[in-house]
């Protein structure tokens, strides 16, 4: 599945591979020469999705309030599944998923039922101006950036490489290019962010890769408060970030999606106490 031009506002776009951990999934990617960007929402909104009797996370999940956390529903995830965020573990005692939609909401304790406290936390975005953003960051847990592709003369992207043991996430920064819908797989009518990755589009730019599924992206106000646009749902192709098609000597960088948070935010907020 290759792409051309950009894809138009609110187009109906087929299911691309989404960010599972049972099989083919993925993480953020990055440019090795660029490094990472200094200023993110801090590395304790994110958090490692990691099922009962787990020791290695299937996905990612973003902090909303002091007791909750979005993540995907596309992952497996039930009550006892944990939430780590840095070293310190949590344990989902109440699951909420959207009916339709790729998203869940989920309620976290400590391991002994008491008050989680999460003290980093992000409000939802319920705007419509994703695409007016200059600049969007992207948090997750997931492989790192592997091997720099080349057909023997030019470099064309980056394969997946192992996933970090780290309790800090990796970040990088993008542009929403377009808003859309997706047209199938389990979870069709599910709106979406979708953004490509260019080469060095941006500082720092950043793709989604294996076990990022539920990572955040994230924009910045005048006031410099955060805002959560979009949870990491999937990408053009599994195991490759490609930022140009070295077969058709065209530029076709591939693109990603996210689960565009502002058409499910009032089903959120609408669960979680003020």
């Amino acid at each position: 599945m290759t792409r051309s031009t950009p894809l138009s506002a609110c187009r109906l776009v087929p299911l691309v591979v989404v960010l599972l951990a049972a099989g083919p999934v993925f993480g953020i990617i990055t440019h090795p020469s660029a490094g990472q960007p200094a200023n993110t929402p801090g590395d304790d909104v994110i958090g490692k999705w990691i099922l009962a009797g787990g020791v290695e996370q299937t996905a990612s999940c973003v902090a909303i309030a002091p007791e909750w956390v979005l993540t995907t529903q596309h992952q497996p995830g039930a009550v006892g599944t944990k939430a780590v965020f840095g070293s310190v573990e949590y344990v989902v005692a109440e699951i909420y998923n959207h009916p339709t939609a790729d998203i869940r909401l989920a309620r976290v304790t400590t391991l002994g039922g008491g008050w989680a406290g999460l003290s980093n936390v992000v409000d939802l975005y319920t705007g419509t101006a994703e695409t007016s953003a200059p600049l969007v960051t992207l948090g997750g847990y997931g492989r790192e950036t592997g091997a720099t592709l080349n057909n023997g003369s030019i470099d064309y992207g980056y394969a997946w490489g192992a996933v970090p043991t780290a309790n800090t996430p990796t970040w990088g920064t993008n542009v929403i290019d377009s808003t859309a819908t997706l047209s199938g797989g389990t979870f069709p009518g599910t709106d979406v962010l979708v953004a490509d990755f260019d080469e060095f589009g941006t500082t720092y730019e950043a793709g989604i890769g294996e076990k990022d599924s539920g990572g955040g992206f994230f924009i910045q106000d005048g006031a410099n408060k955060w805002w959560l646009i979009g949870l990491g749902q999937g990408v053009e192709r599994a195991g490759e970030t490609w930022f140009d098609d070295p077969a058709a000597r065209a530029v076709d960088p591939d693109f990603l999606t996210a689960v565009r948070v502002s058409s499910y935010a009032s089903w959120a907020n609408g669960i979680v106490p003020e």
